[in-house]
């Protein structure tokens, strides 16, 4: 794995200066972190420098996604279980905390953890120990969290959708990180970094560099995929370009020229509510760059309903 430093997140805004400067500090601390901002603002990638400064630097860092694990199998994925617990249970597994080993473990999207596990969640934060499924006995373990979000952890409690007690367990250093289109002064540095990236992937033996021109395009986009969307446009903008070593203008992309939607023609039948619905998911799928969690939040239902729709759409064909 890479490592990581302070030059992955520098930054002109003021937010992340005081928050590199804090972090040695807090780094070196047990303390709960709770890392709340838009997909793709770099949470992960906060996470792993916050462990490598930490004295647990030697130790695993261990990321589970709460949104992107079935939730029959979260509870296992989250505290293990014993051989014969369940059906498909032919062997004994170790959870994530006692996998850690004494390292850190990263819950990226929190938010979307099944409620009735969030209080078994806040009992092994309390007590520093699990009880495996299908286990008379309890285990200690030692770990660190670090907990991400891209919900308004504060609104999910006023919904009873999130526990107020786990939320001040995790929230315990709270931290935030802005969303691009607030850090447009970055997105120059932004790009350099990345077009020295992918510049080393795909072999390129000429520097390659982009106009004032494109880079001011490119400062002007709201960029709702945030940092991840930037360096997947470069990414992409690179193997377009490979045979040349400066780009005058970039394309960037609108919703009119998604091949996904091309075959879509309202002027011709009828849509069914159906298709309309799954039409409109995938519009603002497209529209946030195909981040879920983004698009539940705008569309004011979970990721999982989202995959649910569309799965059963491709299933009925």
């Amino acid at each position: 794995m890479n490592q990581l430093s302070s030059s992955d997140f520098r930054s002109h805004h003021p937010l992340i200066r005081d928050l590199l400067r804090s972090l040695p500090r807090i780094a070196s601390t047990d303390a709960n972190i709770l890392i709340q901002g838009e997909s793709g603002t770099g949470k992960e990638m906060l996470a792993r420098y916050i462990h490598r400064l930490s004295p647990r630097a030697s130790k695993p860092l261990l990321a589970i996604n709460c949104s992107a694990i079935p939730e029959a199998l979260l509870e296992s994925e989250f505290f293990g279980h014993r051989k014969g617990a369940f059906t498909g249970a032919v062997c004994d597994h170790k959870g994530i905390f006692e996998s850690v080993r004494g390292g850190t473990v990263f819950l990226d999207e929190i938010g979307d953890m099944p409620f009735h596990l969030q209080s078994k969640l806040l009992r092994v934060i309390q007590e520093r120990s699990v009880r495996p499924i299908g286990s008379p006995f309890e285990h200690k373990v030692d770990f660190t969290i670090i907990a991400a979000t891209h919900k308004n952890l504060k609104s999910e409690i006023k919904n009873s959708k999130f526990r107020e007690d786990l939320y001040y367990r995790l929230n315990v250093i709270p931290m935030s990180l802005p969303p691009l289109r607030q850090r447009h002064d970055d997105i120059p540095d932004l790009i350099e970094g990345f077009i020295k990236k992918f510049s080393k992937k795909y072999a390129l033996t000429e520097d390659l560099s982009l106009s004032e021109n494109a880079v001011s395009e490119l400062k002007s986009h709201s960029w709702p995929g945030n940092i991840r969307e930037l360096e997947n446009f470069i990414e992409r903008t690179i193997v377009f370009n490979l045979n040349k070593t400066k780009i005058e203008k970039v394309d960037l992309p609108s919703f009119e020229e998604r091949e996904d939607f091309q075959q879509f023609n309202y002027f011709r039948n009828f849509p069914t509510l159906s298709d309309l619905e799954e039409n409109y998911i995938r519009y603002v799928l497209a529209s946030v760059n195909l981040h879920q969690g983004r698009a539940a939040e705008i569309l004011g239902i979970s990721r999982r309903t989202i995959s649910r729709l569309l799965n059963q759409k491709t299933h009925d064909l």
